[in-house]
């Protein structure tokens, strides 16, 4: 189908072909010696030589319209994290493997073929040996990926085995029939290993560190083992031993170690004494933990019950140098002792006493709080207390370089209950959160941070951030996205008094051939945050190797990309010039190896059953791939019906130029002609 289609509305012609015709007609009709057949004649010349030059300024466009028929996707996604290479039957797996591009092409004739690799998340590039696995995160970004398109299947060659992500039977897959190709070891002879390690990665010292482990074991019905803890050399400090008295057994313990020593510390779990195991990459787990001076009194104030109270408790829990006291009267606030004060509710009074001791403090506010109270701390100046339904926007060039993912993934936070209003945001602040309403993007601050007179302080104007956390966990399986926002936050207030010029932050885990990120800051003799100097890195493994860095700039912070370290300790120094002053930060890191993929190597066939079944696809065996082409091809997927529109600019057509002067000229020389000069 061909149609014309006009860039600008073609209405505009109407008040066009008035005026025209009105202005022809005063020259050709009323004081004209034309005859009445030849102003007719002349009048139509020029007016299509004028509508035709005008229908051009309305940039038309010639559109054909074609209808085709569009072959239905088919997503095939292959499972290429390191685990796939570690089962018995591997030479099986290249094998076939091998053959299949040429069994590909015979399916591409019937579908559009689209190849992925997975490991962490989906890939057009190889993703071999990837260190992680998820399926869900895979799954989700191929059914997105093909939104509102015809996909005809989906097949997912893996072993089943994830460690990151949901659980893929929780998706909602009913429209994305999944063919589930299983390969790996079915069952292992006899396996027992340490299948998860929990503890805190820093806490003060003179404490004690719980080590919370998960032992499993399978087909060892009747054998003993040992478990041994043993320090940075190699002596073993606790010990406990088993017997096993079921096939498929488990067990849960703790280890105590005191931190007795500041400093890094590494240790090492060890199954020792087991016998016939066929997986001996998971006997072994090594930690290490980071022992400080001193633990951080932090007071929290709600005189009523309020479910944000805990979930902040829940995030900063995790950090054992937090030494939390809640108290729900204010007679109970010893703030002689408290490091930090985060208050949902406060008088005239309790300001007065935050004031005379430069207390850091953070002001959850609600519709209920003593907003007035906070004026004489330059805060809540402008905001009402109404409440209404606002989203949180994280600023990215405010004071915390948070990874542009958790950014992206605190947007999709529900809504709290906002304070209505515009707050006037004092000199020394900086915003963190800034307030979305509906669709709207405001600008206005919603949360707000900094340092006034040498007390930090930080406002958040809302209540219900408990729901940001459940959602975390909905979203994500775990909620580290929640605790590390409000740990940066607290650490932030926490570091008035202990701020050092040249601040080093390393990731909390780092592992081996795996690149993370390092953010530095740096601060001037007046406590202003710089990054004009150049700021160089040195680390330095138990070996003697030395890996040098340079750090790249970014707002007023520094950034920088390590990867390629080995296991081991690694000292560290960062050093930087600025003006006469030379600035200098040492510590130690730990690089773990990273053995997630090693840990378990069971394949979940039920798993890739079930999800088949649910997907409405079927299932196979690695070995059955020759049936499964077969079932692929067997498909009934009708084709889908497209159109798609060719434009052409009429525009750059010169012909229609040359027509338009075709008009005015005959209509030049006949005027001429019949005597008008």
């Amino acid at each position: 189908m061909i149609e014309i289609q006009f860039t600008y509305s073609a209405w505009y012609f109407l008040p066009f072909s008035l005026i025209v015709g009105l202005i022809l007609y005063v020259y050709y009709f009323r004081n004209s010696d034309f005859k009445s057949s030849s102003a007719w004649i002349l009048a139509i010349l020029r007016f299509l030589g004028f509508a035709l030059l005008f229908l051009l300024l309305l940039k038309p466009q010639w559109v054909n319209t074609e209808t085709y028929a569009e072959k239905p996707k088919l997503l095939w996604l292959e499972d290429q994290s390191a685990s796939m290479s570690y089962h018995s039957d591997s030479l099986l797996w290249d094998s076939i493997r091998s053959a299949w591009p040429g069994k590909q092409d015979l399916v591409a004739e019937k579908f559009d073929l689209q190849t992925y690799s997975f490991g962490a998340g989906l890939s057009r590039d190889s993703a071999s040996d990837a260190r992680y696995t998820n399926i869900q995160a895979a799954l989700t970004e191929a059914k997105e990926r093909y939104y509102g398109e015809s996909i005809g299947a989906v097949v997912l060659v893996t072993d089943g085995i994830y460690n990151q992500g949901l659980n893929p039977l929780d998706l909602p897959l009913q429209e994305m029939p999944i063919y589930t190709v299983a390969y790996g070891n079915q069952g292992l002879k006899s396996d027992i290993g340490i299948s998860a390690v929990r503890y805190n990665s820093s806490l003060a010292l003179g404490r004690i560190l719980s080590v919370e482990l998960d032992l499993t074991a399978q087909q060892f019905l009747g054998k003993s083992f040992s478990l041994d803890l043993r320090n940075a050399q190699g002596a073993v400090v606790q010990s406990k031993s088993y017997v096993i008295n079921r096939q498929d057994w488990f067990e849960a313990l703790i280890f105590e170690i005191p931190a007795n020593d500041l400093g890094l510390q590494r240790y090492t779990l060890q199954i020792s004494q087991a016998e016939e195991d066929a997986n001996p990459a998971n006997n072994q787990r090594s930690i290490a933990f980071e022992v400080k001076k001193e633990a951080f009194q932090i007071a929290i104030y709600s005189p009523n019950l309020n479910p944000d109270v805990r979930a902040i408790r829940r995030a900063l829990e995790k950090d054992l140098n937090y030494n939390l006291v809640y108290a729900r009267s204010a007679a109970d606030l010893d703030l002689e002792k408290a490091r930090l004060l985060i208050a949902f509710d406060w008088d005239e009074s309790l300001i007065s006493k935050i004031q005379d001791l430069k207390l850091p403090s953070f002001f959850m506010a609600n519709a209920q709080s003593n907003l007035s109270g906070l004026e004489k701390l330059e805060l809540g100046i402008g905001v009402e207390p109404e409440a209404e339904e606002q989203f949180a926007v994280p600023n990215a060039s405010g004071l915390f370089a948070w990874p542009q993912q958790m950014q992206e993934l605190w947007q999709n936070w529900p809504p709290i209950e906002g304070l209505y209003g515009s707050l006037q945001k004092p000199d020394w602040a900086q915003v963190v959160f800034e307030k979305r309403i509906a669709q709207l993007e405001t600008g206005e601050p919603l949360a707000i941070c900094g340092e006034k007179d040498g007390q930090r302080l930080a406002l958040m104007l809302g209540q219900g951030i408990w729901r940001w956390r459940i959602q975390n966990y909905r979203s994500q399986g775990n909620t580290d996205a929640f605790d590390e926002l409000f740990q940066d936050w607290v650490d932030y207030l926490l570091s008035q008094e202990r701020r050092e010029s040249l601040e080093i932050k390393f990731e909390e885990k780092i592992y081996a051939a795996e690149s993370s990120r390092v953010l530095a800051k740096l601060y001037n003799p007046s406590g202003e945050l710089v990054n004009s100097p150049d700021l160089s890195l040195v680390l330095k493994s138990e070996e003697g190797e030395k890996y040098d860095y340079r750090f790249s700039r970014e707002a007023n912070f520094y950034r920088l990309r390590m990867s390629g370290l080995k296991p081991g300790f690694y000292q560290y120094e960062a050093s930087c010039a600025l003006g006469e002053r030379q600035y200098q930060k040492k510590g130690r890191i730990w690089v773990a190896e990273n053995t997630l993929e090693k840990q378990d190597l069971q394949a979940r066939r039920s798993l890739l059953q079930r999800l088949s079944q649910s997907s409405g696809g079927q299932y196979f065996e690695i070995r059955e791939s020759d049936s499964l082409f077969t079932n692929l091809l067997a498909l009934n997927t009708p084709q889908v019906l497209s159109e798609r529109k060719i434009k052409s600019d009429l525009v750059n057509k010169w012909e229609l130029f040359f027509v338009a002067l075709i008009f005015l000229s005959l209509e030049w020389f006949l005027r001429k002609y019949w005597g008008s000069y």
